[in-house]
């Protein structure tokens, strides 16, 4: 008995607590804030995987990507081909639950929020597996650029711009 009154007593004291007060529009802003980082994140691993309807999803029908070799696909349909046309080289265990050889790796993740769109941008590393070293490689060097919209509650990638530092980082040394 003694326990429900306890119970009833911390309810009551619970029920007549204040209500959370913190400013909406900030928590707001943090939950855009995340969620449209994440993007980048979910874009890289669901390339990495070949997930194309997680593509599908995460991509505006007009989504753009432009490639570190300048080449430039204007929707979102485009876009999806061209990375399951790259399962087979990337992924090539895909099929039989093997993840693919190619991982993205991101850092230093930055977003601007500019009401229900955002600038975001990273490092990024590109990791491949070299059969004949028998170990993985960094084969890439780059920043990831993206432009998200908020569109009906959920955030879209719009744009998606790879560059490559490579060439840069290699006249510095």
């Amino acid at each position: 008995m003694r326990i429900l009154q306890s119970i009833a007593a911390i309810a009551l004291t619970l029920s007549a607590a204040p209500a959370f007060s913190a400013d909406d529009a900030a928590v707001t802003r943090a939950l855009d804030r995340q969620t449209a980082g994440d993007l980048l994140v979910t874009w890289e691993m669901a390339r990495d995987s070949t997930d194309l309807p997680r593509l599908r999803e995460i991509l505006t029908a007009d989504a753009q990507l432009t490639t570190p070799a300048g080449v430039a696909l204007k929707n979102r349909d485009d876009i999806v081909r061209s990375v399951e046309g790259e399962n087979g080289r990337l992924n090539p265990g895909l099929a039989e639950g093997k993840f693919g050889i190619v991982r993205h790796v991101i850092a230093n993740l930055q977003v601007e929020l500019h009401g229900d769109a955002a600038k975001i941008s990273c490092y990024d590393l590109t990791i491949v597996y070299n059969k004949e070293a028998k170990r993985p490689e960094i084969s890439e060097i780059g920043r990831t650029e993206a432009d998200a919209v908020k569109v009906k509650g959920k955030w879209h990638l719009k744009a998606v711009r790879a560059r490559l530092d490579n060439q840069t980082n290699q006249e510095l040394l």
